[in-house]
């Protein structure tokens, strides 16, 4: 797994990566930087050997809320994302770990 927001490390991860993530603070447009991945994968002959996360640490100063995540996950499925990164928090962790498995994960089981 590959991630940053720099074109370097995007063409590192076009190069290298089996999954990329890239971050949602990047100065790039995102469709410019999965672009810049896409084109060094192609150059390399690995474009389907690459996938896309999304999602994000989380803030501790934020408190987890299951609707904007589950909007954030559905957002991700729609732009093709296969690998989401869920922003728990150590305080209640578990529980908020039992949460989104329960109520976000059964939704998007079986996505190739």
């Amino acid at each position: 797994m590959f991630g940053g927001v720099g074109t370097r490390m995007l063409r590192l991860a076009g190069q290298y990566s089996d999954i990329c993530h890239i971050p949602p603070w990047v100065r790039v447009p995102m469709e410019k930087a999965r672009s810049i991945v896409k084109q060094e994968a192609r150059r390399f002959h690995r474009e389907d050997n690459i996938a896309f996360a999304a999602g994000s640490v989380a803030n501790r100063d934020q408190k987890f809320d299951l609707k904007a995540v589950g909007q954030d996950v559905e957002k991700a499925a729609k732009d093709g994302v296969l690998y989401y990164i869920a922003p728990l928090h150590r305080t209640g962790y578990l529980d908020n770990l039992k949460e989104f498995a329960k109520n976000i994960i059964p939704s998007y089981s079986g996505l190739d």
